[in-house]
């Protein structure tokens, strides 16, 4: 396994949208490449980001992340992938990357089922399915009260085999 790791991909870096490119293109995507080299002018309180998860310089996964920071909500994208998510890593990376850009609350509309249980591990709400489409939602309190809970059942576990 290579080194992996998680960036924002800008319109300055021609590698990255590169490989970018060349990840939609394996996966049978559309080319997102186009839209990171548009650099459109957006409100100051409005963001989009691509992020990309990579394998030695190879894009393996990647979010388009739009955020709307006077709301404080935001929407992830993620592209259908040719083999299924086994791994929820990436996903939650994503979800770190918004919150930690001042949103509050964040949504997913996706055809791709492979990512529900991903998505459900991770605390998201599903909203139900419109036709081919589910979607989900995570505060970050409800996020937040995950990670507590998570913890404290760890420290329980600690604690009996401790004793």
């Amino acid at each position: 396994m290579g080194k992996r790791y998680v960036e924002v991909v800008t319109n300055k870096d021609l590698n990255k949208i590169e490989a970018l490119n060349d990840f939609c293109l394996r996966n049978d995507t559309e080319n997102v490449s186009k839209n990171i080299l548009a650099n459109k002018e957006l409100s100051p309180v409005v963001f989009e980001d691509y992020l990309a998860y990579f394998d030695n310089e190879k894009v393996i996964d990647y979010c388009f992340i739009h955020g709307e920071t006077d709301l404080k909500k935001g929407f992830l994208s993620f592209p259908i992938t040719l083999e299924p998510r086994k791994n929820h890593f990436f996903v939650e990376a994503a979800v770190d990357y918004a919150f930690s850009a001042g949103l509050d609350e964040v949504s997913i509309m996706t055809k791709d089922q492979t990512l529900k249980p991903v998505l459900e591990k991770l605390g998201f709400i599903s909203l139900g399915i419109d036709g081919d489409v589910a979607s989900y939602t995570l505060g970050l309190e409800d996020k937040e009260k995950g990670k507590i809970r998570i913890w404290n059942i760890w420290k329980e576990i600690v604690l009996l085999f401790c004793l």
